[in-house]
């Protein structure tokens, strides 16, 4: 018996069975797809190996390792998404039907360089959590490490970011973090402590001060001198909450 094709010589006695076997052990030279493992990035090229094994003389032996192969990302256009691989990442890997040693090249139309079809060395890698994949989710998420998650459902965008979280719905947005930076690109950044709940805390305070901005317009004329304490305490006491 070999341990690679699984046929045994006997097996090949008559030619019709000879016949059928050698169109069988073609067909399993013809590579469609396989999930395979990156053990190496070089720019936008990996180099990946079969998770599979196969059978040499009673032993489980390693496929070879197949070098630059072609990462497969989202890009239509001016819009792409790309991921960060890393050396142990799993994926799929389509075989291309001909030859693409070109198109790595020019990433255009081409002529194949050779006859060779269904090669694994004219594979496509294509990042994809298989194994590890989380239960089926109802919403839209992107999750980076344990830390960052984006989920985007009918009620709106949640954006959570270690200790910081914004909400955004239809009506309103919610920011919560410790500290906030509001700028643009007329005005200096207006750094807000305890993010909205420090904005809550400026508009209370513009109101208790109308008593005191009311008592001060009301006795501008016959008394600058409390007018203008008034103006400048309702000033400092801006100062004292946006920073």
């Amino acid at each position: 018996m070999n341990d690679y094709t699984g046929y045994d010589i006997q097996d090949l006695a008559s030619t019709p069975a000879m016949i059928e076997k050698l169109i069988d052990n073609r067909v399993r030279q013809i590579n469609t797809c396989f999930i395979a493992e990156v053990t190496e990035i070089n720019e936008k090229f990996v180099s990946v190996i079969n998770t599979n094994k196969y059978m040499f003389q009673g032993k489980p032996i390693d496929y070879p390792i197949i070098n630059n192969v072609l990462v497969c990302f989202p890009h239509v256009n001016n819009c792409k998404i790309s991921l960060p691989l890393e050396v142990g990442d799993i994926g799929l890997c389509v075989v291309a039907q001909g030859d693409i040693s070109n198109f790595k090249q020019s990433g255009g139309r081409s002529i194949p360089n050779s006859a060779r079809k269904f090669d694994i060395t004219d594979s496509i890698f294509i990042p994809f959590s298989l194994f590890n994949t989380k239960d089926i989710q109802e919403n839209f998420m992107i999750e980076y490490k344990d830390d960052t998650k984006i989920i985007i459902s009918d009620d709106g965008i949640n954006i959570t970011h270690k200790d910081s979280k914004i909400e955004i719905s239809e009506d309103s947005v919610n920011i919560e973090s410790k500290n906030s930076t509001l700028k643009n690109s007329q005005t200096e950044p207006i750094e807000i402590s305890n993010s909205m709940g420090s904005l809550l805390n400026v508009c209370e305070h513009l109101i208790s001060m109308m008593d005191l901005l009311s008592n001060g317009l009301t006795g501008a004329s016959s008394n600058p001198a409390a007018y203008n304490a008034g103006k400048q305490a309702f000033i400092q006491q801006i100062k004292g909450i946006v920073k």
